[in-house]
């Protein structure tokens, strides 16, 4: 590894390299997460899945095109992101609210 002389800057001082660390990593645990990931709960399993099946429903029986409910998934994922999201959500559950849910 080639550093700059510290004191002058000018140089090139020939330095070894670090020795290498071999790190053991330990195998995966299916049941634990990795740090920083998040676990899925039931609830949401069963939003994904009444979701695809509604996705599915409107593709086979209205001629719904897979390339429009993608591009509506990503505008609403898109919206939920941005600044507007917290409102958006305020304002869905307001009008569940209003309708006794």
């Amino acid at each position: 590894m080639r550093r700059l002389e510290p004191r002058t800057g000018r140089g090139l001082v020939l330095t070894p390299p670090p020795p290498y660390q071999r790190r053991s990593v330990p195998p995966a645990d299916p049941l634990t997460l990795p740090e920083g990931g998040t676990q899925v709960t039931k609830a949401e399993l069963i939003t994904l899945l009444v979701m695809a099946v509604g996705l599915w429903l409107l593709i086979q029986f209205t001629g719904l095109k897979f390339w429009h409910a993608a591009v509506v998934f990503a505008a609403g994922f898109y919206l939920a992101t941005s600044a507007a999201g917290s409102q958006l959500s305020d304002l869905a559950s307001r009008i569940l609210a209003t309708f006794g849910h």
